[in-house]
Formats: C-alpha cells, structure tokens, sequence
C-alpha cells in the first residue's frame, strides 16, 4: 500500500486557538467515494438519517465531553456558497479517473475561501486501481509548479479503516495551534441522546 505524503497546505486566514471545541468539516467530492461512510463513521448515524434534500445541508455531528466535530456532505463548490465550515476533505477514488479530475478541480474552486484542506483518495485497498500513486504525485507536483501550491494528500481506506482519522486530525492541526494526536479521544459523551442529531 503507498505511503501518503506530508506536504505543507494553504495557510488558513483564521487565526487559529488552543482549544478545538467546535469544527464544522467540509467533506466535498464525486458520488460514492466514500463521504457518507467517513460521515458514519464519525457520527455513528444510521444510512436511512443520513438522507436529506440536495438543496438542503445537515451538518451531522460528533459530540462529546470536549468538543464537537461537524461534518457537511458535498459534490462541487457551487452548491456550498452560503454554508459555513472551517475546513475540508476533498475526497475521489483511486478506482476512479473521473472523481480525481474533479477533486483537483474543487481544489482550485476552494483556494479562494483560503481555509485549510486536504485531498483524499479513498479506496486504496481495491485491485481495480485506475488511479496510481505515481499519477498523483505527478499531477500534485505539477499543480505546485503552476499555481504555486502545495497541496496536502493521504489515502484512506473504508474497509478497514487505514489513515481513517489522519484527514480529520491533518486538518485539526492546521486549525489549531495545540494538537497532539493523543489529544483526541473520538468516543461520543456518554448519556448523550443527542450526538445522532443534525440541526
């Protein structure tokens, strides 16, 4: 399985805090690579509550004693222009040619809200492999070379869940300026009915 690659991201014009207590995480990408599985995976919210209007967005929420992780599905940039969020995970398939076009496409789109993002290719355990690493590299490199930016990439896997938690935490550490990944505990509080709901 191929190494993801720690390349430095767009600078966030939020000033960032010590404290993650609310985040509100944009997950953008093609149909089926995987935004609702990584959003059940966080949220532990059942597939048939995760259904709602496409004109309509529900940030479905991760609650527990410390702090609350909010998460909005998407497919482009155009149907997000008056929805809030701190950051996002620009997700496509490895198994799909089409979704990484798009994804590099979102990319730019997203340069102008100037918040933190990462890309993320998602089924990185499957044979069907359309998408390689080398391609990746090669269109990420050529991406810095034109427009100057370096854009921050890891694989993940919904299966068995490889690297599941490193978008959430890359992002948390560009948000904030205290981060250790032995600081987050991604278990929901305790008696709270609550943590299932979208406002």
């Amino acid at each position: 399985m191929a190494t993801s690659t720690t390349q430095p991201t767009i600078q966030s014009t939020t000033q960032p805090t010590t404290q993650p207590t609310h985040t509100r995480f944009l997950l953008l990408g093609n149909k089926s690579v995987g935004k609702t599985a990584y959003t059940r995976f966080f949220t532990k919210i059942t597939e048939d509550k995760l259904a709602c209007p496409p004109d309509h967005f529900h940030p479905y929420r991760f609650d527990n004693d410390k702090y609350t992780l909010e998460f909005i599905e998407a497919v482009d940039t155009k149907t997000v222009v008056d929805v809030q969020f701190d950051c996002t995970i620009v997700f496509f398939s490895v198994t799909d040619l089409d979704s990484f076009d798009c994804a590099i496409k979102n990319i730019t789109e997203l340069l102008t809200y100037q918040k933190p993002f990462i890309l993320c290719g998602t089924h990185v355990d499957y044979k069907n492999r359309d998408v390689t690493q080398k391609h990746i590299n090669k269109v990420l490199k050529e991406y810095h070379h034109t427009n100057g930016i370096s854009i921050k990439y890891t694989n993940i896997s919904n299966l068995s869940g490889y690297q599941y938690y490193k978008p959430v935490l890359s992002l948390l550490s560009d948000l904030y300026i205290t981060h250790t990944s032995n600081n987050y505990n991604f278990e929901p509080a305790t008696n709270n009915s609550n943590y299932l709901e979208f406002d």
